[in-house]
Protein backbone atom coordinates (compact mmCIF):
# COMPACT_ATOMS: atom_id res chain seq x y z
CA UNK A 1 0.00 0.00 0.00
CA UNK A 2 1.03 3.65 -0.35
CA UNK A 3 3.98 4.79 1.72
CA UNK A 4 4.21 7.57 4.28
CA UNK A 5 5.23 10.95 2.96
CA UNK A 6 2.77 10.84 0.05
CA UNK A 7 -0.51 12.73 -0.12
CA UNK A 8 -3.58 12.67 -2.36
CA UNK A 9 -4.59 16.09 -3.71
CA UNK A 10 -6.82 17.56 -6.38
CA UNK A 11 -4.76 18.42 -9.48
CA UNK A 12 -5.01 21.24 -11.99
CA UNK A 13 -4.47 21.00 -15.75
CA UNK A 14 -0.94 22.41 -15.49
CA UNK A 15 0.05 19.34 -13.44
CA UNK A 16 -0.86 16.89 -16.21
CA UNK A 17 1.97 17.53 -18.68
CA UNK A 18 4.42 16.35 -16.00
CA UNK A 19 3.05 12.82 -16.11
CA UNK A 20 2.22 12.43 -19.83
CA UNK A 21 5.79 11.30 -20.49
CA UNK A 22 5.12 8.06 -18.56
CA UNK A 23 2.65 6.91 -21.23
CA UNK A 24 4.18 7.09 -24.73
CA UNK A 25 0.80 7.32 -26.56
CA UNK A 26 -0.35 10.10 -24.19
CA UNK A 27 3.00 11.86 -24.48
CA UNK A 28 2.91 11.70 -28.27
CA UNK A 29 -0.68 12.95 -28.46
CA UNK A 30 0.02 15.57 -25.80
CA UNK A 31 2.93 16.95 -27.80
CA UNK A 32 0.53 17.69 -30.69
CA UNK A 33 -2.30 19.23 -28.68
CA UNK A 34 -2.95 22.90 -29.16
CA UNK A 35 -5.23 23.27 -26.13
CA UNK A 36 -3.29 22.71 -22.88
CA UNK A 37 -6.54 22.14 -20.98
CA UNK A 38 -6.89 18.86 -22.91
CA UNK A 39 -3.42 17.54 -22.17
CA UNK A 40 -3.70 13.98 -20.96
CA UNK A 41 -7.46 13.87 -21.51
CA UNK A 42 -8.34 14.01 -25.19
CA UNK A 43 -12.02 14.69 -24.67
CA UNK A 44 -11.94 15.65 -21.04
CA UNK A 45 -12.38 19.39 -21.38
CA UNK A 46 -15.82 18.98 -22.98
CA UNK A 47 -17.22 18.19 -19.52
CA UNK A 48 -16.29 18.85 -15.92
CA UNK A 49 -13.43 16.69 -14.65
CA UNK A 50 -11.94 16.18 -11.23
CA UNK A 51 -8.29 15.16 -11.45
CA UNK A 52 -6.52 13.70 -8.44
CA UNK A 53 -2.79 13.34 -7.97
CA UNK A 54 -0.48 11.76 -5.41
CA UNK A 55 2.59 13.83 -4.56
CA UNK A 56 5.70 12.93 -2.58
CA UNK A 57 7.17 14.98 0.27
CA UNK A 58 9.01 17.16 -2.28
CA UNK A 59 5.85 17.95 -4.25
CA UNK A 60 6.67 15.63 -7.17
CA UNK A 61 3.53 14.23 -8.78
CA UNK A 62 3.78 10.44 -8.83
CA UNK A 63 0.45 9.46 -10.50
CA UNK A 64 -2.71 11.22 -11.49
CA UNK A 65 -6.15 10.04 -12.52
CA UNK A 66 -9.25 11.84 -13.72
CA UNK A 67 -12.97 11.43 -13.19
CA UNK A 68 -15.46 12.87 -15.69
CA UNK A 69 -18.46 14.29 -13.85
CA UNK A 70 -22.00 13.62 -15.16
CA UNK A 71 -23.44 16.78 -16.63
CA UNK A 72 -25.85 18.04 -19.24
CA UNK A 73 -23.74 19.04 -22.23
CA UNK A 74 -24.25 22.14 -24.35
CA UNK A 75 -24.48 21.67 -28.13
CA UNK A 76 -20.85 22.84 -28.53
CA UNK A 77 -19.67 20.38 -25.85
CA UNK A 78 -21.54 17.56 -27.58
CA UNK A 79 -19.87 18.53 -30.86
CA UNK A 80 -16.45 18.50 -29.17
CA UNK A 81 -17.02 14.97 -27.89
CA UNK A 82 -17.99 13.81 -31.39
CA UNK A 83 -14.80 15.17 -32.98
CA UNK A 84 -11.08 14.77 -32.54
CA UNK A 85 -9.10 16.35 -29.74
CA UNK A 86 -7.57 19.73 -30.54
CA UNK A 87 -4.45 18.54 -32.38
CA UNK A 88 -1.89 20.55 -34.29
CA UNK A 89 -2.01 20.32 -38.10
CA UNK A 90 1.43 18.66 -38.25
CA UNK A 91 0.43 15.54 -36.30
CA UNK A 92 1.87 12.36 -37.87
CA UNK A 93 -0.68 10.65 -40.09
CA UNK A 94 -0.36 7.30 -38.26
CA UNK A 95 -1.07 8.97 -34.92
CA UNK A 96 -4.10 10.76 -36.34
CA UNK A 97 -5.46 7.47 -37.73
CA UNK A 98 -4.86 5.81 -34.34
CA UNK A 99 -6.71 8.59 -32.51
CA UNK A 100 -9.69 8.36 -34.88
CA UNK A 101 -9.79 4.55 -34.59
CA UNK A 102 -9.49 4.48 -30.82
CA UNK A 103 -12.03 7.20 -30.10
CA UNK A 104 -14.56 5.84 -32.60
CA UNK A 105 -14.37 2.27 -31.29
CA UNK A 106 -14.31 3.38 -27.66
CA UNK A 107 -17.34 5.69 -28.02
CA UNK A 108 -19.31 2.96 -29.81
CA UNK A 109 -18.46 0.54 -27.01
CA UNK A 110 -19.52 3.02 -24.33
CA UNK A 111 -22.88 3.72 -25.92
CA UNK A 112 -23.51 0.02 -26.57
CA UNK A 113 -22.98 -0.65 -22.86
CA UNK A 114 -25.40 2.04 -21.71
CA UNK A 115 -23.07 4.93 -20.91
CA UNK A 116 -24.79 8.32 -20.66
CA UNK A 117 -22.58 11.37 -19.95
CA UNK A 118 -25.50 13.08 -18.21
CA UNK A 119 -25.93 10.21 -15.72
CA UNK A 120 -22.61 8.38 -15.34
CA UNK A 121 -19.13 9.19 -14.14
CA UNK A 122 -16.24 8.28 -16.47
CA UNK A 123 -12.73 7.46 -15.33
CA UNK A 124 -10.29 9.42 -17.50
CA UNK A 125 -7.33 7.13 -16.98
CA UNK A 126 -4.41 6.97 -14.58
CA UNK A 127 -0.76 7.65 -15.39
CA UNK A 128 1.89 6.53 -12.88
CA UNK A 129 5.62 7.19 -12.85
CA UNK A 130 7.13 3.72 -13.58
CA UNK A 131 9.39 3.99 -10.52
CA UNK A 132 6.29 4.22 -8.30
CA UNK A 133 4.11 1.48 -9.78
CA UNK A 134 2.83 -1.37 -7.59
CA UNK A 135 2.94 0.80 -4.47
CA UNK A 136 -0.81 1.38 -4.06
CA UNK A 137 -1.01 4.85 -5.57
CA UNK A 138 -3.32 3.80 -8.41
CA UNK A 139 -5.61 2.21 -5.83
CA UNK A 140 -5.66 5.49 -3.86
CA UNK A 141 -6.91 7.32 -6.94
CA UNK A 142 -9.48 4.63 -7.83
CA UNK A 143 -10.84 4.75 -4.28
CA UNK A 144 -11.04 8.55 -4.25
CA UNK A 145 -12.92 8.54 -7.56
CA UNK A 146 -15.25 5.84 -6.22
CA UNK A 147 -15.93 7.96 -3.10
CA UNK A 148 -17.00 10.89 -5.28
CA UNK A 149 -19.27 8.71 -7.45
CA UNK A 150 -20.72 6.85 -4.46
CA UNK A 151 -21.53 10.15 -2.70
CA UNK A 152 -23.45 11.21 -5.83
CA UNK A 153 -25.16 7.80 -6.07
CA UNK A 154 -24.15 7.33 -9.71
CA UNK A 155 -22.16 4.55 -11.43
CA UNK A 156 -18.73 4.98 -13.00
CA UNK A 157 -17.51 3.62 -16.33
CA UNK A 158 -13.77 3.06 -16.81
CA UNK A 159 -11.46 1.94 -19.57
CA UNK A 160 -8.41 0.08 -18.39
CA UNK A 161 -5.54 -2.04 -19.59
CA UNK A 162 -5.45 -5.78 -18.86
CA UNK A 163 -2.71 -5.18 -16.27
CA UNK A 164 -5.09 -2.97 -14.25
CA UNK A 165 -8.19 -5.16 -14.49
CA UNK A 166 -7.68 -6.87 -11.11
CA UNK A 167 -7.31 -3.51 -9.35
CA UNK A 168 -10.58 -2.25 -10.81
CA UNK A 169 -12.41 -5.51 -10.10
CA UNK A 170 -11.10 -5.46 -6.51
CA UNK A 171 -12.58 -1.97 -6.18
CA UNK A 172 -16.04 -3.01 -7.40
CA UNK A 173 -15.90 -2.64 -11.19
CA UNK A 174 -17.24 -5.32 -13.57
CA UNK A 175 -15.76 -6.15 -16.97
CA UNK A 176 -18.27 -5.24 -19.68
CA UNK A 177 -16.25 -5.69 -22.86
CA UNK A 178 -12.73 -6.16 -24.25
CA UNK A 179 -11.60 -3.98 -27.15
CA UNK A 180 -8.73 -5.15 -29.35
CA UNK A 181 -6.37 -2.28 -30.18
CA UNK A 182 -4.09 -2.89 -33.22
CA UNK A 183 -1.23 -0.63 -32.09
CA UNK A 184 1.28 -2.19 -34.51
CA UNK A 185 -0.96 -1.31 -37.46
CA UNK A 186 -0.50 2.34 -36.47
CA UNK A 187 3.25 2.09 -35.94
CA UNK A 188 2.98 2.10 -32.15
CA UNK A 189 3.73 -0.24 -29.28
CA UNK A 190 1.23 -0.97 -26.54
CA UNK A 191 -1.20 -3.33 -24.89
CA UNK A 192 -3.39 -5.25 -27.29
CA UNK A 193 -6.62 -4.78 -25.33
CA UNK A 194 -8.56 -2.09 -23.54
CA UNK A 195 -11.26 -3.20 -21.16
CA UNK A 196 -14.54 -1.46 -20.38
Amino acid sequence: MASRGFSLQEAVSADLDENDAHSPPLHELGSHRQDPERSGHSRGSARPIKVYKVVDENGKMVPYGGLGIPTDLTPSQKAAIQGLPALSPNIPESLLRFSVFFETVFLQCLHKNGYDPTKHFMRQGTAIDPDYQRMGFGRMIVRKCNEVADAAGKPTFARTRPTSLKLFEDEGFKLLEEIEIPYIEYGMEGESKVLL
